[in-house]
């Protein structure tokens, strides 16, 4: 809800975010693909109710 109201604190965050992520604001977003090539990978995804689910509950 913070980043609906203030800009500043969003982004303050998402630095913040990416900084313990291990990137390096410094050096741009391709050098960062490069340093931690093969090292990034996508958030895991969880399924939500199926019909299935649904049906059983």
């Amino acid at each position: 809800m913070r980043h609906l109201y203030c800009e500043i604190c969003a982004l303050t965050q998402e630095y913040r975010e990416l900084q313990n992520r291990g990137l390096d604001m410094s050096i741009g977003w391709h050098a960062n693909v490069e340093k931690n090539q093969g090292l990034a990978m996508a958030p895991v995804v969880e399924k939500g109710m199926s019909k299935e689910m649904m049906m059983m509950g």
